[in-house]
C-alpha cells in the first residue's frame, strides 16, 4: 500500500507542477484579419500585451486570453493618438510602451497596471521631448527604453521609481537605445551608434566578437544573469541575421530555407538556453525557436516534433509567422500566425521538462510495480 501511495504522490506532483497546460491558444481579437502583435507575456502566460496594427496604432492586452478594453493614460500627450504596448513584467503587474501625439508628433513612455486599469505617462528628458519604453524588469520596478535629448539625439534611458536616467553612449557615439533588461533590472542591452551594447551598473560595454563583415548590430534581449544576449546584425552583404552572444563568443545564425536572407532573434529565456524570433523562408515569414543543442528551426515544426503540440488542431493553419516573446522559464511563447486565412495572435505553453520527467518516471514505476505483482502471483 505504501508503494501505491508513493506513486500516487509522485504522479500528483508531476501533474500539479504545470501552472498551465501545454498547448496553443488563439488570443481574442476584435476584428478578424487586422494584424495584432503581442509584444510581451507574463511568466505564467496570463497577461499578454501588444499593438493593433490598423490605421491608428491601438493598444491591446489580454488576461487569460480574453481581449481587454483600453483605458486612458494619466499625463499622456495632448491629442493622444496611437498607443503601443511593448512589454509585460514577469509578474504581470506592469505593461510598458508609448503613446503618440497627433498634435505634437511626439511620444511619451508609459506604464500601466492591467488589473487596476490605470496608466501613467513617464517623464522625459525635457518638456516636449519624446520617449519610448521597450522592456521592464520582472517586478515592474525598472523600465528601459530611450528618450530624445534637447538639441541632440536619442539616448538609452532607464526609469526607476518613475524617474528617468540616461545610460549614455559608447565613445564617439551620439545615439543609443535600450531594448531589454534582466529580470532584476540591473543589466540593460540595446545599441549605441549601430553597435550592440550592454550596460552593467550604468556603464556601457560594447559586445565584441562580431565578424569584420558586420555593418551594424542590435541587442534585443538578455538572460537573467546577463551572460547571454540575443539580437540582430546586418552584414555588409545586406543580409540580416539573428545572433547569440555569450561572454565574447558570437554565434551568427542562418535562416530557414528559401526566401530572403533574413533571420531575427527577439527574446531569450532567463537561462539563455531558448530564444525566439522569425525568419524569412520559402513560405514567407516563419516563427523560429533556437536552443544550443538543436539550433535554429521552425517553431511550428518544433511544436509538433519535439513538444507534441499540433497547431493544425486549431483549424486551417497556414503558418506561424513570428514569435515575439518568451517567458522567463522558457515555457510560454507569444506570436502571430495565420489561421483559417486570417492573422491572429497566439500563445504557446510548452510542457514542463521536470514535471514531464516525473510523470514519465511515475508511470514507468507503476508499470514495473504491476509486473512484479503479477510475477509474484
Amino acid at each position: 500500500m505504501r508503494r501505491w501511495s508513493l506513486l500516487l504522490v509522485l504522479l500528483w506532483v508531476a501533474s500539479s507542477a504545470e501552472a498551465a497546460p501545454p498547448g496553443l491558444t488563439l488570443l481574442e481579437v476584435e476584428t478578424a484579419g487586422v494584424p495584432v502583435v503581442p509584444n510581451g507575456v507574463s511568466d505564467d502566460g496570463r497577461i499578454a500585451a501588444g499593438v493593433v496594427q490598423d490605421a491608428q496604432l491601438g493598444p491591446i492586452f489580454w488576461i487569460d486570453g480574453e481581449r481587454q478594453i483600453g483605458f486612458p493614460i494619466v499625463g499622456g500627450p495632448p491629442g493622444a493618438g496611437g498607443t503601443v504596448y511593448t512589454g509585460v513584467s514577469g509578474d504581470g503587474t506592469t505593461l510598458v510602451g508609448f503613446q503618440f501625439s497627433d498634435v505634437t508628433n511626439q511620444s511619451v513612455a508609459i506604464r500601466a497596471d492591467p488589473v487596476a486599469r490605470q496608466g501613467l505617462a513617464l517623464p522625459t528628458f525635457g518638456d516636449g521631448l519624446s520617449a519610448t519604453a521597450a522592456d521592464v524588469s520582472r517586478d515592474g520596478g525598472v523600465i528601459v527604453g530611450s528618450g530624445r535629448r534637447l538639441g541632440g539625439g536619442n539616448e538609452a534611458a532607464v526609469w526607476v521609481n518613475d524617474e528617468i536616467q540616461g545610460l549614455g553612449f559608447l565613445a564617439g557615439d551620439t545615439e543609443s537605445l535600450a531594448r531589454g533588461v534582466t529580470r532584476d533590472g540591473t543589466i540593460v542591452v540595446g545599441a549605441s551608434g549601430g553597435r550592440a551594447v550592454l550596460w552593467d551598473e550604468g556603464t556601457a560595454v560594447e559586445l565584441t566578437g562580431f565578424g569584420s563583415d558586420t555593418a551594424s548590430s542590435l541587442a534585443q534581449s538578455v538572460a537573467s544573469d546577463g551572460a547571454v544576449v540575443v539580437g540582430d546584425l546586418v552584414l555588409d552583404s545586406g543580409a540580416t541575421r539573428g545572433f547569440v552572444w555569450e561572454a565574447g563568443n558570437v554565434l551568427v545564425l542562418g535562416d530557414l530555407s528559401g526566401g530572403d536572407d533574413e533571420s531575427h532573434l527577439l527574446d531569450v529565456a532567463g537561462d539563455g538556453q531558448r530564444a525566439v524570433g522569425w525568419s524569412d523562408s520559402s513560405r514567407g515569414d516563419q516563427a523560429v525557436i533556437w536552443d544550443p543543442v538543436r539550433g535554429l528551426r521552425s517553431l511550428e515544426d518544433a511544436l509538433v516534433n519535439e513538444f507534441g503540440i499540433d497547431p493544425g488542431l486549431f483549424g486551417g493553419i497556414d503558418r506561424l509567422q513570428r514569435a515575439t516573446s518568451i517567458s522567463e522559464d522558457g515555457r510560454v511563447i507569444s506570436g502571430i500566425g495565420i489561421f483559417d486565412g486570417s492573422t491572429n495572435p497566439f500563445l504557446v505553453v510548452l510542457p514542463e521538462p521536470a514535471s514531464a520527467w516525473l510523470l514519465g518516471a511515475g508511470l514507468a514505476a507503476l508499470a514495473s510495480f504491476g509486473r512484479r505483482q503479477r510475477f509474484r502471483a
